[in-house]
This record gives C-alpha cells, sequence and structure tokens, in this order.
C-alpha cells in the first residue's frame, strides 16, 4: 500500500509511524477502544471515497 506525503505525515503524528512522540503516563486514562471503532469505521470510509474519488478523476 502506498501512503501519500500527507496520509505518511498525519500517521507519524499520531503515532502510527516511526514511534511515538508522546507516550500515555502512568495512570492516564485512553479512550476505549470499542468507543473509537466508529472513528475506525468512518476513517476507512472516507479513504475509500476518496480512493474512487480518485479514480474517477484520472478517467
Amino acid at each position: 500500500m502506498q501512503l501519500s506525503s500527507a496520509e505518511r505525515q498525519a500517521l507519524e503524528s499520531l503515532g502510527y509511524l516511526g514511534g511515538s512522540k508522546e507516550q500515555a503516563t502512568a495512570g492516564e486514562e485512553l479512550p476505549d477502544v470499542k468507543a473509537m471503532l466508529p472513528f475506525d469505521v468512518a476513517t476507512e470510509d472516507a479513504r475509500e471515497l476518496l480512493q474512487k474519488a480518485r479514480q474517477q478523476a484520472g478517467d
């Protein structure tokens, strides 16, 4: 999978690439993974729509 520079930068800023810049401290509450799932689904839907739009624009 190829990432654009903007996508790579976004993932790096979130700590998914190149290691995390900020780490949770002991006792810090993080969001429940189940509560965050709708955001993951929405992000994936948006990525698919963007890919379709790019393909249509290239046609």
